[in-house]
């Protein structure tokens, strides 16, 4: 998905403190209060005002692709707005006129994995609806609009200009789609799988052990029992020596390839402990080992494995090899880890979201994100793609398995530091048994996310007792007959409590109406989703609004502020006359707006700031960061390239399901922001000629036998021709990558999975990418035989370069070709096709940057 806010020229905060004291069908107007605003009535949007000079606001944009399912254009006034118009006209209401201008727009993308979404965006008090500003060009249900593109101007709200109402609203299905679920707080033990963004959240059980130093890189000595001639049992085998200490004989063979001592292990990783205890000596009656050379370094105990001590021992003497625990957790706590340009930052909470700790940046290289590829492969050699994954998701996602030699106790490690409330820095396994590993993309309730689907009346008034509770909880009720106990005093203790609420409720709702307008109270309404009926329907005005006609506030019923208004008939009508010139809801529908009157509302800038976190891309936005002319594909064809693939004329070809292993891809390999994003594409683009080939033209012979790239048998050059959506070549970066997967790609035919499966095509590019050590060129003194000389700068990960921004807009010729270039030069030395390079930069920028539009030569490609 990609979405950005209605106006782009400035950064919208929807907790602005509100400034404009304008009132909307009893509600706040202004920058308008979500989801409740004036005397707690419903208001299912956000006010919002254009930025710029009043004589040249910014346009409304349209925040997503999508379609036009309703437009209406706004009734015009009169000259001198507040002085000629008639008092009498339904728009002229309260201090001045307003506007009713309108656009639905129906967005439709995916957000994850075989995950599409639709959901509306409306924009209420528009002045000028337009397809294209300036155009004059009318915007009519059906017509196609893409994000970003100016769509309307704002209008007047009570005499105000350049104000509108934004709203994002969906149906049931789609909401549990978007988030994961409708209602209620996140009870899945495990997050979502095909949809994961933003930061990673870790939830520890109390009594998790932390550690003062990593568990993983403690050893200790174990003495292993002689061998007795004629008892084979007297001998200790790997597999049970292994299994007693968590690990595997593979793992235990490299630990102790070295005594002690430090001379070489005889032996192999099949015969070493034979020679430990002494039972090769025995066969060729050879001296037997001494206690020192029958000593070996085991893993130390930690975690589950503490409480299994062998067969034979007991607690205290298993306690020799255990890591001493530092501390243990007192109550669940969550640890969340986000990534910026590099540095990790690990975040401590209570189930509250009360933060205790945080961990800002990396204190050692080891703990950046630019040095993942380093750590896993340090970590986790037997298969370090997947120990990547369990560093980035705490979870591993792909197809490649762990490796057996890289598991402690039958699990992936994965030790991170934490600090805690008292400053202290621990060590702990974020993979241990029952710790639970989510996302951003579940929408934990520990960070606010709370849904209102309790006021089913249908009024105007907020009645949720879900609201009222999470803005002035109700205080705790004493109990009447404290002595009293078992089921008698349970039930007077509720009724006691029930009666308390009933008594505190007005003083509870004054309480919270006057707090909906603090920053704090507005932040963490932010986080509600709201169920409640649009304000926008004519039919049933009469039952959202008539509780205002009364004549005498007592006669109001007890959920009723006792401040609200009374209308009399005249004012009554007036204010009906009033919404009914801004009400569409019923005509919209007529039009084919298929969403019901009672749906999910959402804060419109929450949402867009929740999924601009995203990352993922559906098809459609993806070929539109192509240009529309220089590569000879229209939009149906590259739409096909990267769904179902291309095979012809044995040259062009490209492994069906691109589009699904790109996303992947760049999500495992933190290619998702939009500098990162555009970099990675502009240079994938130029490498596979415009997604025409992940392979490369050339046959690959004139690398035979090439040395420098590890070619060293005859017809290497073409069995390591370059291959993916980066084009790794030669045997060298294939034997690499071979190692990186657990998986075989040197021996034939196996090269070939890097032309064959998407996800091998895309993965050994991201491989390359976080892997590859980057340089610096320099020129040599004239007369040199070589023009450059290249600099490693000691940094690993191309994002490295890919994080340095110099260019301040598309329009900084300059500033884009040095920053294109500094991350060309780690991918292909010569620099070749620059030009092209930054041309397929700046299009995949324009389309997935929040910034404004600019023209760019080629144009996008679109349907």
């Amino acid at each position: 998905m990609l979405i950005s806010a209605p106006f782009l020229c400035a950064v919208l905060q929807a907790d602005d403190a509100e400034s404009n004291a304008y009132w909307s069908l009893g509600e706040k107007t202004g920058k308008g209060a979500f989801p409740v605003s004036h005397q707690f009535g419903w208001h299912g949007g956000a006010h919002l005002v254009a930025p710029g000079s009043p004589q040249k606001p910014e346009p409304v944009r349209a925040i997503a692709d999508g379609v036009v399912v309703y437009a209406r254009a706004s009734d015009s006034p009169k000259r001198g707005v507040d002085a000629t118009t008639p008092a009498d006209d339904p728009l002229m209401y309260y201090k001045g006129w307003t506007s009713n201008g309108v656009l639905v727009l129906k967005h439709d993308t995916e957000i994850g994995e075989d995950v599409s979404v639709t959901f509306y965006s409306i924009y209420q008090h528009l002045h000028a609806l337009e397809k294209h500003t300036g155009t004059k060009l009318a915007l009519n249900t059906g017509d196609k609009v893409y994000r970003k593109e100016a769509i309307a101007q704002a209008g007047y709200l009570y005499g105000e200009p350049d104000r509108i109402h934004f709203e994002i609203v969906a149906d049931r299905a789609n909401v549990e789609r978007l988030l994961g679920r409708s209602a209620g707080g996140l009870k899945a033990t495990e997050g979502r799988r095909d949809c994961v963004w933003g930061d990673i959240h870790f939830v520890l059980p109390a009594n998790t052990p932390l550690y003062d130093m990593n568990p993983r890189e403690v050893r200790s000595t174990y003495l292993i029992r002689h061998f007795q001639t004629g008892q084979p049992g007297s001998a200790e085998r790997p597999a049970a020596l292994a299994s007693q200490f968590g690990t595997t004989p593979d793992r235990l063979w490299q630990m102790n390839r070295k005594s002690p001592s430090g001379a070489d292990r005889e032996g192999d990783e099949k015969t070493w402990l034979n020679w430990v205890n002494g039972a090769h000596q025995s066969m060729f009656d050879l001296p037997t080992p001494s206690a020192t050379e029958r000593t070996i370094y085991v893993p130390g105990v930690y975690g589950a494995l503490v409480d299994r001590f062998p067969s034979g021992s007991n607690p205290d003497h298993w306690a020799n090899w255990q890591v001493p625990v530092a501390a243990r957790t007192t109550a669940e706590l969550i640890i969340s880890i986000s990534e910026l340009r590099g540095a990790f930052t690990v975040t401590a909470r209570t189930r509250q979201g009360e933060i205790i700790g945080v961990l800002q940046g990396a204190a050692e290289k080891t703990e950046s994100s630019y040095e993942l590829y380093n750590t896993a492969v340090k970590q986790y050699p037997g298969c370090p793609s997947a120990g990547f994954e369990m560093l980035r998701f705490g979870r591993v996602l792909g197809p490649d398995a762990p490796a057996q030699s890289d598991l402690y106790h039958g699990r992936l490690p994965h030790i991170r530091r934490v600090r805690l409330s008292d400053d202290s820095i621990f060590f702990v396994d974020l993979n241990a048994p029952d710790v639970q590993v989510y996302s951003d993309a579940d929408f934990p309730h520990w960070q606010g996310w709370t849904f209102i689907d309790d006021d089913l009346d249908g009024n105007s008034r907020c009645d949720s007792g879900t609201l009222l509770n999470l803005i002035e909880p109700l205080k705790p009720t004493a109990h009447p007959a404290p002595t009293l106990t078992g089921v008698l005093g349970d039930t007077l203790h509720k009724m006691a409590t029930g009666v308390h609420a009933l008594m505190q409720y007005q003083d509870r709702l004054a309480r919270a109406t006057a707090k909906i307008r603090t920053a704090q109270v507005s932040k963490a309404l932010r986080r509600c989703v709201v169920k409640i009926p649009t304000e926008w329907s004519r039919d049933d005005f009469d039952k959202r609004w008539g509780w205002l006609k009364v004549d005498d506030p007592d006669q109001r019923p007890a959920n009723v502020l006792r401040t609200s208004e009374c209308l009399s008939d005249e004012a009554y009508g007036r204010l009906k006359r009033h919404h009914e010139a801004l009400a569409f809801w019923e005509d919209a529908q007529a039009q084919g707006l298929a969403l019901d009157k009672v749906h999910y509302h959402f804060h419109p800038l929450q949402f867009i700031e929740e999924f601009r976190k995203c990352g993922w891309l559906s098809a459609k936005e993806m070929v539109q960061m192509l240009p529309a002319t220089g590569l000879g594909l229209t939009y149906d064809q590259a739409l096909s390239i990267i769904t179902v693939g291309q095979h012809r004329k044995d040259k062009y070809v490209v492994p069906t399901g691109m589009h699904r292993a790109l996303n992947l891809v760049r999500r495992k390999y933190y290619l998702e922001t939009p500098l990162r994003t555009a970099h990675f594409w502009g240079q994938i683009v130029q490498e596979t000629d415009g997604f025409q080939t992940v392979r490369e033209y050339a046959s690959g012979e004139e690398y035979d036998r090439n040395l420098s790239i590890g070619n060293i048998q005859r017809g290497d050059g073409p069995r390591f021709r370059g291959r993916g959506v980066i084009q790794l070549t030669g045997r060298a970066n294939y034997r690499r990558y071979e190692k990186y997967r657990r998986r075989n790609v040197t021996l034939d035919p196996h090269p070939l999975l890097l032309e064959q499966d998407a996800y091998s095509a895309c993965d050994a590019s991201g491989f390359y990418w976080a892997a590859e050590r980057t340089r610096d060129r320099t020129l040599n003194p004239h007369g040199s035989p070589n023009k450059y000389r290249w600099m490693l700068d000691g940094l690993t990960s191309i994002n490295t370069r890919a994080d340095q921004l110099s260019f301040g807009d598309l329009n900084d010729a300059a500033g884009l070709t040095a920053d294109v270039l500094n991350v060309t030069l780690q991918i292909n030395r010569a620099a070749l096709h620059l030009n092209n390079r930054v041309k397929y930069f700046s299009h995949a920028y324009q389309a997935v940057s929040d910034d404004i539009l600019v023209t760019l030569p080629e144009g996008s490609i679109r349907p």
